[in-house]
């Protein structure tokens, strides 16, 4: 279909502009999209609301595409055929058919209805403003504005700052200061969420930080000054672990005691640059994974005041290498140093100043007990705490001496007292004088070195008990050279000897708490058995660490949605807020001299 279309100005204008297109289409579309033939910018016409078509009979055709139709001739039509002389109208345009010209279907001439056509026809004569409604828009401006100012601004208003209408607002269908809550409060502030002023100290200002350590005024800081000083240790060894602390160790107490470092990597203006309020009955907990690789994936470069942390921003792939805090103890200071170490370092080792070898008490064979040979397993060592957070910490009574009975004389069911050298040689002296006294001698050889054996009922002289002391203190340092340096105490205990006769036991350090800056809990992996993480089986040394690294952890936990593996976001695992900053002992490491 060949037309030419005449595109007219305003005829309001002094003179017309006249635009002429060639188009040889298949139709000629009408309507206000873009990709229309004629495009008429007017909001009241369709983004396709007709077409021109020529029919086999060689006429004209115009068929409406919405269901308002087109109006043809003044008559709102769906379809109608045209000739030359017809017009069709749309909104303020009029398209007038004319006659073709040579080498031409159709002839189209666009132009705008002149105004004082338009007028009075209802069809055209709609609205284009407020004004043309008769509707004043300040008086009704000015309404709407003094009933919004009114209900969610004066009453709310009142309702902060006068208290004895607060009852009455609150539980009247009038709005209160709640018609400013932006959503429900955290289930840890529910019980004085009513009172906005609780946390909300100035009207239209966000909660300040003074307002919220008003309650939580333990809160410590993120990265504490003691963990700075505390740690100074992390980031690798050069020779080895003792090396290492041997030459960091005065500069490390000292930073411990007396600095007061200054953190500039964790500095925040307020509590709700993490914690968001209003964001339900868990919302304060809900902290993306986002908020912590914002800073972790490019941490500065370790300094003298900041602990050195390797950057991530996953745990799937590149989190760093789990760290556990091992327990160092330095004789010629008798103090007992936290050190945190990679489980990945090659000096990492545990320095209980125990022998016990994992393997031997769970050989599958058994192990002899006191009633014959028992199999072991390790509940029956290892038990966890009321809550299932950490494990009991394993004790000479609670565990050990069910097998490793301290008798020290055959045939004697008595037995010493653990873990204090003097107490021990106490017990001998005052069983072997006593022996001695009564009599009770078996050995001739001893026998000699008394004047005789006392009868029943035989006074006690000076004599005697002078022999019987002398003989015990030859008994009890034999005794004590056998049980401290070839069985009992020397089988599970590290001990130093000082000089003849004298012994030093060196103090237990068993860690219950590995992971200081972390949170685990065995109750949650009960349905884990113990060595699908801990390898105790095959553990021949003492000095072995037996906590899982990260790679034994991946193979059930992830970051992303995986949907083989358990979700698990940074702070399943990590606190933001330091609340011990170095690991202390349950009860004090006390050296037995």
């Amino acid at each position: 279909m060949r037309c030419t279309v005449i595109q007219l100005t305003d005829q309001t204008q002094t003179s017309n502009v006249e635009q002429r297109i060639e188009h040889d289409l298949p139709y000629i579309s009408i309507g206000r999209g873009a990709d229309q033939t004629i495009q008429l910018s007017d909001l009241r016409i369709a983004l396709h609301h007709a077409r021109i078509s020529l029919r086999d009979n060689g006429k004209l055709q115009v068929e409406a595409k919405t269901i308002i139709g087109v109006r043809v001739n003044g008559k709102l039509l769906k379809q109608s055929n045209l000739q030359p002389g017809d017009y069709i109208e749309l909104s303020e345009y009029r398209i007038t058919i004319a006659e073709a010209e040579k080498n031409s279907d159709a002839q189209l001439i666009v132009e705008t209805i002149p105004s004082h056509e338009l007028k009075g026809k209802s069809a055209y004569a709609l609205p284009n403003s407020i004004a043309d409604l008769g509707i004043s828009k300040r008086k009704y401006s000015w309404s709407l504005f003094g009933i919004i100012f009114i209900a969610f601004f004066a009453l709310p208003m009142a309702n902060y700052f006068f208290d004895p209408q607060t009852d009455w607002l609150k539980d009247s269908l009038l709005p209160s200061d709640n018609a400013w809550s932006t959503g429900p409060l955290d289930s840890a502030h529910s019980r004085f969420g009513e009172t906005c002023t609780s946390c909300h100290q100035s009207p239209f200002q966000k909660v300040p930080m003074d307002a919220c350590l008003q309650c939580h005024s333990n809160i410590t800081a993120h990265l504490s000054d003691a963990s700075k000083a505390s740690f100074p240790l992390e980031g690798g060894h050069s020779n080895s672990i003792t090396d290492t602390l041997t030459s960091t160790l005065t500069s490390t107490l000292t930073s411990t005691l007396t600095s007061t470092l200054t953190n500039t990597l964790f500095e925040f203006e307020d509590c709700s640059q993490c914690h968001k309020e209003h964001q339900g009955r868990q919302g304060m907990d809900i902290i993306p994974n986002a908020q912590c690789t914002d800073c972790h994936e490019d941490l500065p470069p370790p300094s003298e005041q900041s602990v050195a942390i390797d950057p991530f921003n996953d745990f799937d792939s590149q989190h760093p290498q789990f760290k556990v805090t091992t327990q160092k103890y330095v004789a010629s200071l008798e103090r007992t140093l936290a050190v945190s170490v990679a489980l990945d370092d090659p000096y990492l080792q545990e320095t209980s100043n125990l022998k016990f070898p994992h393997d031997v008490h769970l050989d599958k064979s058994g192990i002899r007990g006191p009633k014959g040979d028992e199999i072991l397993q390790c509940e029956n060592c290892h038990e966890m705490e009321p809550g299932g957070g950490k494990m009991k910490k394993i004790t000479m009574q609670g565990q050990c001496q069910h097998c490793h009975r301290l008798y020290f004389e055959p045939g004697v069911l008595r037995e010493l007292p653990h873990a204090d050298v003097e107490a021990v040689r106490y017990t001998l002296r005052e069983f072997y004088a006593n022996e001695a006294l009564i009599g009770n001698i078996k050995d001739e050889a001893s026998l000699s070195q008394l004047r005789r054996r006392r009868r029943n009922n035989q006074p006690t002289t000076d004599v005697d008990i002078t022999q019987a002391n002398q003989w015990a203190r030859q008994k009890e340092q034999s005794v004590a050279l056998e049980i401290f340096e070839n069985r009992l105490c020397v089988s599970c205990h590290e001990i130093l000897k000082q000089a003849d006769y004298e012994w030093r036991i060196l103090p237990v350090n068993t860690i219950n708490q590995w992971f200081t800056n972390s949170k685990f809990e065995h109750i949650d992996h009960q349905t884990e058995q113990c060595d699908s993480c801990h390898q105790a089986n095959t553990s021949t040394f003492s000095n072995d660490v037996l906590i899982p690294d990260i790679k034994n952890c991946r193979q059930c936990h992830s970051d992303s949605s995986d949907d083989q593996k358990i979700e698990t976001p940074c702070l399943n695992c990590h606190v933001f807020h330091k609340t011990n900053a170095l690991y202390r002992p349950e009860t004090p490491l006390q050296s037995i001299p």
